[in-house]
């Protein structure tokens, strides 16, 4: 998260010109930088990096998901770079598994994020997220996310749906009016 200091200098420079400055105590002047700042959130550029080189930055990095799991969920690999680090690669790495709805958000927080200390997260398993897919899919087992005739039936049946919603009659005959 960046503060945008343009608006800050100008609060202050507002303050410079009403005198507030020379006779405010430094609480009553931490009391009117904080109202302003909690009443101009624009001030805050939330998915932009600090303006202040800190210590770990922090990258997202997509991954395939060949299995019928990649119909909830995005996964990815959390990478973790230490300025600090003679080495020229990132010097630790977590993953994450999204539900798709909180996916990009999640994304956008780490590729912003930027800390001096280390952090470390953990919630929840990927064979929870698989159990809870499955259950969304109408599935009975995770193993069956990975059987090659229920991906098949699966596929078909999202095939078949679109072209329904194309308004024609079945994907064969959609195939037939849109040739690849």
């Amino acid at each position: 998260m960046r503060l945008n200091q343009q608006k800050l200098t100008r609060f202050i420079e507002g303050l410079h010109k009403k005198k507030t400055l020379k006779s405010a105590s430094p609480k009553t002047l931490a009391k009117k930088i904080a109202e302003f700042l909690e009443s101009h959130p624009s001030c805050f550029e939330p998915f932009e990096p600090s303006a202040y080189e800190l210590r770990f930055s922090y990258s997202t990095v997509g991954y395939g998901i060949f299995s019928l799991l990649g119909e909830k969920y995005r996964m990815g690999r959390i990478e973790v770079v230490d300025q600090n680090s003679t080495s020229s690669y990132h010097t630790d790495e977590g993953t994450y598994c999204m539900p798709y709805e909180a996916a990009s958000q999640f994304e956008n927080f780490i590729n912003s994020l930027q800390t001096d200390l280390p952090i470390q997260i953990a919630i929840g398993s990927v064979m929870n997220c698989q159990e809870e897919c499955a259950k969304a899919l109408g599935l009975n087992s995770v193993e069956d996310m990975r059987r090659e005739e229920i991906i098949e039936k699966f596929n078909a049946k999202k095939r078949e749906d679109y072209a329904l919603s194309q308004g024609f009659k079945s994907w064969e005959e959609y195939v037939k009016e849109n040739p690849i």
